[in-house]
């Protein structure tokens, strides 16, 4: 089993593009280099007395990855430049990849009908720099998830004040040394959004003689909001209500994003999206519980469900506790799920929750 590689030269650079992979693998990692004299089909210590040179992986080929069942994350290095047309296309369980905007060249369908993903991770590391994600999420007319790391100009958006009322997990700060070997602090924020799903129809008029184009859905809009040089978050929030009827499913996801990661979030929207969620929490909480046991597609083909790994769901189910976003309603389902799952943990957050009062209140016994 090993990844398979193509040594190539253009400009009087050399490079290598990754091809594929032979055998089964659930978690890709690509390299950044391989060594110039390994075996065609591995990456290991090269022989000989000479030192082995590094050739930089910086391609991803035509169709590498395309229509795996076994692939479910994949994660690229910054050394990626190029990602070929149907890259990762049709693969059935793709769950997550990892990638930054040094991708200068994304080609059309390289995401293409990947209908688990979970979240599409991006770092971008130029300023007012979205043209990766806005190719990304035009690439699908399918549900997209996508975490977000951005620099910000701090001096700008008067850091300490706008940025300090955000919680660790939504802003960092971190040192970058530039090309002249200078070091300076820069301000990372990261960000949640779900693009919902949308469909592009055709409607013929028989008496003009002619087709009209009609889209379902609030997907094709929300991916409207996303430009080049900046996102318009105020607009998102904007769509949410038509979220909630169109994809229940993504309104949950986007409910979570924005909550957990409220970088630009009113205090009205901010409500707006608690409120949802406590009201769907008996929903949504034995869902979260059961992860992918649960349904993710109706029997109509609508997106009922987006199952997330053991790890995010639980930072989830304490997110809703820590901000009281239960219902009295959604304990017993959720208890029964956390029995049947053997989730130990959860039933222990749910049960202190339920017996710490949170607005149900006071517990009552008969002796």
């Amino acid at each position: 089993m090993a990844l398979n590689y193509e040594v190539k030269t253009e400009k009087g650079k050399t490079f290598a593009a990754i091809t594929g992979f032979d055998g089964e693998i659930k978690k890709v990692n690509i390299p950044e280099y391989i060594l110039e004299d390994a075996a065609s089909t591995s990456f290991g210590k090269a022989g000989g007395d000479s030192e082995p040179r590094r050739i930089p992986v910086t391609e991803i080929s035509n169709r590498a990855f395309a229509s795996r069942h076994d692939v479910e994350s994949i994660t690229l290095p910054d050394s990626i430049m190029k990602i070929r047309p149907y890259a990762f296309h049709n693969c059935h369980h793709l769950h997550y990849l990892s990638l930054s905007d040094n991708v200068v060249d994304y080609y059309d369908g390289a995401i293409r009908q990947c209908q688990e993903l979970q979240e599409v991770e991006i770092t971008f590391y130029k300023k007012s720099n979205f043209r990766l994600l806005k190719e990304l999420i035009g690439d699908s007319d399918a549900m997209v998830p996508v975490l977000i790391h951005f620099p910000v100009d701090a001096e700008h958006l008067r850091a300490d004040e706008v940025l300090s009322s955000l919680p660790p997990r939504a802003v960092q700060r971190v040192n970058v040394t530039d090309r002249n070997g200078n070091t300076k602090e820069q301000v990372m924020v990261t960000a949640a959004l779900t693009f919902p799903s949308y469909a592009d129809n055709y409607e013929e008029d028989t008496f003009s003689r002619a087709f009209h184009e009609h889209i379902e859905g609030s997907g094709y809009n929300t991916r409207q909001l996303v430009t080049r040089t900046e996102i318009d978050f105020s607009g998102y929030d904007r769509q949410f209500q038509r979220f909630t009827y169109d994809e229940p499913a993504s309104a949950v996801n986007a409910a979570f994003g924005r909550l957990m990661y409220p970088y630009r979030l009113g205090m009205d929207v901010r409500r707006e999206y608690e409120e949802y969620l406590r009201e769907k929490s008996p929903e949504i909480l034995p869902r979260l519980i059961m992860g992918y046991k649960a349904e993710r597609f109706g029997h109509e083909g609508e997106l009922r469900f987006i199952p997330q790994d053991k790890a995010i769901t639980e930072e989830r189910i304490r997110f809703m506790v820590d901000e009281k976003l239960i219902s009295p309603e959604a304990i017993a389902p959720a208890l029964e799920a956390s029995a049947k799952e053997g989730a130990i943990t959860i039933s222990a957050l749910l049960m202190d929750y339920r017996f710490s009062g949170n607005g149900f209140g006071p517990e009552t016994f008969e002796l």
